[in-house]
């Protein structure tokens, strides 16, 4: 009869924390729901925002990150259309973008500038340049003069081309002169092989100069520098480096931005707050990038 009596209790106690664990899951579950912040990513930062992603939600509870990738077109056409909210891209709105959200939502857009990033060029070693200047991409684009050389991009969706277009106040036709490959590694094999192309690639991509990887991908190619009169009338001649893209020498360079157009959770201010923080503005500089905000050097003392 005890032993009933115990076996009784032993059961209800089970079932009982059997539905406790249901009820927690279904709160986890709830909240998560209620509390998600979606955020669109330009495919090119996808491996990043990602990583950033990871490490705010080692730290905050709140919200729940849930990332979307896609082109930069289709983020701004989604954003126009009040589709969306948040987005990280490659560049600012344009003065246009910004005036039709404010007039459709009564809410000036946010742009928070988190990092930069530049645009490298990239040519066989046997190649005779070795500096670029804005003439080589004008004649070239323009059709004003024949070049020996021609540009190449790493694909037709990549964000080199909207930005040189607007850079350069290139139309479509001009625009397509350049050739476009396969992604990175058809570009880098393409190059490799002709002495008469030039690519243009992210710096991001080459920063870690000393990494093997890095020197895996160069080593049958090299980077040119970019050779250019500033506003001043002084001629400058400027190697594409973190020093030089965060003092704006290095002409060439684009801002990672966070838009916020009227974020529907409260809560999507801890991800505004945490990108800025060392932690994360650290983490673009091991990524290759500029950060909005450089870090503080961490000092660790060991005591043993």
């Amino acid at each position: 009869m005890k032993t009933k009596f115990i076996l009784s209790i032993l059961i209800i106690t089970g079932l009982l924390q059997i539905g406790a664990c249901v009820q927690n899951t279904k709160s986890e579950s709830q909240i998560s729901l209620k509390d998600t912040l979606e955020i669109w990513v330009d495919t090119s930062l996808a491996v990043l925002i990602n990583e950033q992603r990871k490490a705010f939600e080692n730290e905050y509870n709140t919200p729940f990150i849930q990332l979307h990738y896609a082109q930069e077109s289709s983020i701004i056409k989604k954003l126009l259309s009040n589709e969306l909210n948040c987005a990280v891209l490659q560049r600012n709105l344009s003065g246009e973008e910004a005036r039709f959200l404010t007039s459709k939502e009564d809410f000036n857009p946010k742009q928070y500038i988190i990092a930069h990033d530049a645009f490298v060029f990239i040519a066989n070693k046997e190649c005779e340049l070795e500096y670029m200047t804005p003439e080589h991409l004008s004649v070239y684009f323009t059709g004003k003069n024949l070049m020996k050389y021609q540009f190449v991009f790493e694909s037709n969706n990549c964000q080199a081309i909207p930005y040189f277009k607007s850079y350069l106040h290139l139309n479509d036709a001009e625009m397509s002169k350049g050739f476009s490959k396969n992604g990175l590694q058809d570009l880098i094999d393409f190059i490799s092989k002709d002495k008469n192309s030039i690519g243009i690639i992210p710096f991001s991509y080459i920063s870690d100069i000393e990494a093997e990887s890095t020197s895996e991908m160069l080593k049958n190619l090299k980077i040119l520098s970019v050779k250019y009169t500033d506003s001043t009338n002084t001629e400058l001649l400027v190697n594409p480096s973190q020093e030089s893209i965060t003092t704006k020498d290095y002409p060439y360079t684009m801002p990672i931005v966070l838009l916020n157009c009227n974020m529907e959770k409260k809560s999507g201010t801890n991800f505004v707050n945490y990108i800025f923080k060392p932690k994360a503005q650290r983490l673009f500089l091991r990524c290759g990038m500029v950060p909005a905000i450089f870090p503080g050097r961490e000092v660790i003392i060991n005591t043993n």
